[in-house]
């Protein structure tokens, strides 16, 4: 998180350099026309502190401090078409770890997702052995009844048992 936090308060110090009108004119660059975002810069170079002391993590707090500050010192001693192109090139790794970082979080998506199909998969199989297991006790009793019902006479002969559908006692 601090590379990230490093990288957003060089790229407000980056805007807030390129944008700085007394460092167009030292340059002899046109003034700019466009309404300067000059709070948003500044938020993006204050949040990240805040959120470093926040959350109390110093180490973090100082890595991020030395390197805005040595970052910073490197930017204001490159010219604005420097500064440009750097703040080009920052952009475009942002953006690239931006989409590598969605595109891990979408395979831990799908990972999850995996493992919840084949979790379902294996709560299927556990419950179609349970069913199995229900269905064999079920036609043991089945039998056992078969049996007892074999067992009986009715008007004194054997009791047998048909296959049908439904129980029913045929007499011999």
């Amino acid at each position: 998180m601090v590379l990230l936090y490093t990288i957003l308060s060089i790229c407000g110090i980056c805007y807030l350099a390129v944008t700085n009108p007394k460092r167009r004119r030292a340059f002899d660059l046109a003034v700019l026309s466009e309404r300067r975002w000059i709070w948003p810069a500044r938020l993006s170079v204050i949040v990240p502190f805040l959120f470093l002391v926040f959350t109390a993590n110093w180490s973090g707090l100082s890595i991020w401090a030395g390197a805005v500050t040595v970052l910073g010192w490197i930017v204001a001693a490159t010219s604005p078409h420097q500064i440009s192109a750097i703040k080009r090139v920052v952009a475009r790794i942002v953006l690239e770890a931006t989409a590598r970082s969605s595109a891990a979080i979408s395979n831990v998506l799908n990972n999850e997702n995996a493992i919840s199909g084949k979790l379902s998969l294996l709560a299927s199989k556990q419950d179609l052995s349970k069913a199995k297991k229900k269905i064999r006790q079920l036609e043991g009793k089945i039998a056992k009844l078969e049996k007892k019902i074999s067992e009986f006479e009715i008007d004194g002969k054997h009791a047998e048992v048909d296959d049908g559908p439904s129980l029913k006692i045929v007499k011999n």
